[in-house]
C-alpha cells in the first residue's frame, strides 16, 4: 500500500509539471483583444447565401431551445420566451461586469464565505491570492462558484448584483434576473430569446470572455483544471466558446457559440435539458448540413 501511495503521488507531480510547461509553451489567452478580433461579415451575417429551408427533426430533451444566427435570424427554437433558470450560465454576466469594472493587474483574496460556502472546485485556501485573469479562468473554465462569488464580493456583493441587473435592463431584457453571481439560486432566470441576446452583446464588446471559455484546461496557482463543456475538443473547429450550467431547479444547461466554413457566427441555447451535450451534437450536425452541403 506504501508503494502504491508512492507511485500515486509521483504521477500527480508529473502531471502538474507536465500541465505547467503544457500551458507556457501554448498560445494561452491574455488580455489583449487584438488576438481575438471580430470578423463583422461573419458577425452580421452578411452572406448573402441561397440556403435552404433548416429543417430539424431530431429528439432533443431540453426544454427551452434556440438556434439563432447573429443577425437575428431563428432556424430553430422550443419555448423562446419561456422563463427557465439558467444555472451558471449567470457567470457569464458576472464575468462580463468584471471586466468592465477591474483593472488587469487586480489581486485577490479568497475569503472565508467564499471558500466556506461556494462548493468545492478548487482547492483554494482562505487568504490565498490570485490575479483577476485567473479567477475569470477558473469561474468561466471551471465554472468555480468560488472564483464568481469573489468577483462580486471583491467590488461589494450588492452592488456588484445591482451592476448586473442595471446592465440587463440597458439591454431591455425584461425577463433575465439575477440574483446572485453564481447560478446556484433558480431565482437566476432568463430565456432561451434573451440568452442569445446576451451572448450577442458580450461576443461583440468582450470576445476575450468567449475566447477563455474554450480553453480546454488551465492551470492557476499550482491547480489543474479541466473544462465543463465536453464538446470542446470533438468540436474545436466549430465552436468558438460557450458555457455550461447544472442545478437540480435548472436541470443541464448550455449555451454555444458556433462558426461553420459558410455561416455567421450563431448561438445555441439549450435549457432543461436531460443530455445537453447529445443534444447539442444533433443540433450541430444538423447546422452542419445546411450550411457546409
Amino acid at each position: 500500500n506504501f508503494g502504491i501511495k508512492i507511485l500515486i503521488k509521483m504521477f500527480n507531480f508529473l502531471l502538474v509539471i507536465f500541465s505547467f510547461f503544457s500551458l507556457i509553451f501554448s498560445n494561452n489567452y491574455n488580455f489583449n483583444s487584438e488576438n481575438y478580433k471580430i470578423n463583422s461579415k461573419y458577425l452580421l451575417g452578411d452572406f448573402r447565401l441561397e440556403r435552404k429551408t433548416f429543417v430539424f427533426k431530431d429528439e432533443i430533451s431540453a426544454q427551452g431551445i434556440i438556434v439563432r444566427e447573429f443577425s437575428g435570424k431563428i432556424l430553430y427554437e422550443k419555448n423562446k420566451d419561456q422563463i427557465f433558470p439558467i444555472a451558471s450560465l449567470t457567470k457569464l454576466l458576472t464575468a462580463y461586469l468584471s471586466f468592465q469594472i477591474y483593472e488587469p493587474n487586480t489581486i485577490f483574496t479568497f475569503s472565508q464565505k467564499s471558500i466556506e460556502q461556494y462548493g468545492q472546485v478548487g482547492d483554494f485556501k482562505y487568504g490565498e491570492k490570485i490575479k483577476f485573469e485567473d479567477l475569470l479562468k477558473v469561474a468561466l473554465v471551471a465554472s468555480s462558484n468560488k472564483a464568481a462569488y469573489l468577483l462580486a464580493e471583491n467590488y461589494g456583493y450588492e452592488n456588484f448584483l445591482k451592476k448586473v441587473n442595471e446592465i440587463l435592463k440597458e439591454w431591455n431584457l425584461k425577463n433575465t434576473r439575477i440574483v446572485e453571481p453564481t447560478g446556484i439560486s433558480s431565482q437566476n432566470v432568463s430565456t432561451p430569446f434573451e440568452l442569445t441576446e446576451i451572448a450577442f452583446r458580450i461576443f461583440s464588446n468582450t470576445p476575450e470572455i468567449f475566447q477563455i471559455t474554450k480553453e480546454e484546461s488551465i492551470f492557476v496557482n499550482g491547480k489543474y483544471f479541466w473544462n465543463t463543456n465536453l464538446l470542446l475538443n470533438k468540436y474545436k473547429d466549430i465552436i468558438i466558446g460557450g458555457k455550461t450550467g447544472f442545478t437540480d431547479e435548472a436541470g443541464e444547461c448550455l449555451l454555444l457559440l458556433v462558426k461553420f466554413k459558410n455561416s455567421p457566427y450563431l448561438t445555441i441555447v439549450l435549457l432543461n435539458s436531460k443530455d445537453r451535450f447529445k443534444d447539442a451534437e444533433k443540433i450541430i450536425q444538423a447546422l452542419k448540413n445546411y450550411y457546409e452541403q
